[in-house]
């Protein structure tokens, strides 16, 4: 596994609770109110898999952070 280096800078951060497979609209929804409030999202965007997937996990009960740098 190759180590990586995140930017510095100010960012943007939310938490979706729910499947991976609603993720898009998560992602929408969050560039959508960053946009409201005034900021431009920039690259890089990240995810942070907070709750751990497993076959006995409630899709609903899941935690994503979404995360995208401000320019």
């Amino acid at each position: 596994m190759a180590s990586s280096e995140l930017p510095g800078g100010r960012i943007a951060i939310v938490s979706h609770l729910g499947a991976y497979d609603s993720l898009g609209d998560a992602w929408s929804a969050f560039m959508q109110a960053v946009a409201e409030a005034g900021h431009q999202p920039a690259l890089p965007f990240w995810e942070i898999y907070v709750t751990e997937p497993s076959p006995d996990q409630d899709p609903a009960a899941m935690r994503t952070d979404l995360v995208t740098l401000l320019a």
